[in-house]
């Protein structure tokens, strides 16, 4: 039976000797196709038709489905039930026009999505193969993949990032965003009108743009003491916390065992890393 150590040593040596490999053969590096203007394309990939002669139309959702497919897949017979969204005037322009505006927005759509993002995102990724000088470039993911949110306001002296720009110092906003990718080159109309549309109809913008609304002297440091000098309490069982904080504290009563799930908990270093912790970890 291999142990954990042993699988660990054994994933790190397989990962290993794939990227001596990779590094050791060049020719890897050069397997992209080129096509000139005047090249069929279709020769080179096999075309595969689906009859859909025989498809069925839902008669709850309106669902195309083929031959094969069962009769509730779509929406369970009427059970489930998804509202379309309004796609607001002003986001349906910038994707359907061909106005110099729109344009934009097409050609920088990636740039424009990250400048509003709220979250970082937390991989561990080949960086050899997202490596746009060799060969194509290949996002490699390895482990789990999930999003961070950091702290909700900036460190001393640092620009704020992702959420943080939806809480503080929203004056400079418009400057922080078009800034926030460098060479990006965002309009900021563009900026501003996506600023606006999230503003309306995106909760999590609404719900932040609320927290920005506190004015900063209703927000105080509070602190709390624990007493453990009660006459006849067993301090072997309550004792003095070794750090001065208490970052949460969870009451479980009357929850039956196996209801909750492992937590997931993170700490922020002195290096302003983030790093996970066991909930047993006192």
């Amino acid at each position: 039976m291999e142990t954990v150590r042993q699988r660990q040593q054994r994933r790190q040596s397989d990962a290993a000797a794939h990227r001596q490999r990779y590094t050791n053969n060049p020719q890897l590096h050069k397997f992209t196709l080129k096509f000139s203007e005047d090249t069929d394309v279709g020769n080179y990939f096999a075309s595969h038709r689906i009859d859909v002669t025989n498809s069925t139309i839902c008669n709850h959702c309106n669902a195309l489905k083929l031959p094969t497919e069962s009769p509730g897949m779509c929406c369970s017979n009427g059970k489930v039930v998804l509202m379309e969204p309004t796609i607001p005037p002003l986001l349906q322009h910038l994707f359907t026009s061909q106005d110099d505006i729109a344009k934009d927005f097409h050609d920088k759509i990636r740039f424009y999505n990250s400048a509003f993002t709220f979250a970082s995102v937390g991989v561990r990724f080949d960086r050899e193969l997202a490596n746009a000088k060799n060969g194509i470039y290949t996002f490699r993911v390895q482990g789990s993949f999930y999003h961070r949110i950091g702290l909700l306001l900036p460190e001393a002296g640092s620009n704020p990032h992702y959420l943080q720009m939806y809480i503080y110092d929203t004056q400079h906003e418009l400057h922080h965003r078009t800034n926030t990718i460098p060479n990006s080159n965002l309009n900021p109309a563009i900026v501003e009108d996506i600023k606006a549309i999230l503003d309306e109809v995106n909760p999590y913008s609404i719900n932040f743009r609320y927290i920005s609304n506190f004015p900063e002297e209703d927000i105080k440091n509070l602190s709390m003491l624990i007493h453990t000098n009660i006459p006849g309490l067993d301090q072997r069982t309550h004792n003095v916390p070794t750090a001065p904080q208490v970052a949460a504290i969870w009451i479980n009563n009357n929850v039956p065992p196996g209801a909750i799930q492992k937590r997931d908990i993170l700490l922020r270093t002195r290096m302003n890393q983030l790093i996970h912790i066991s909930e047993f970890s006192g």
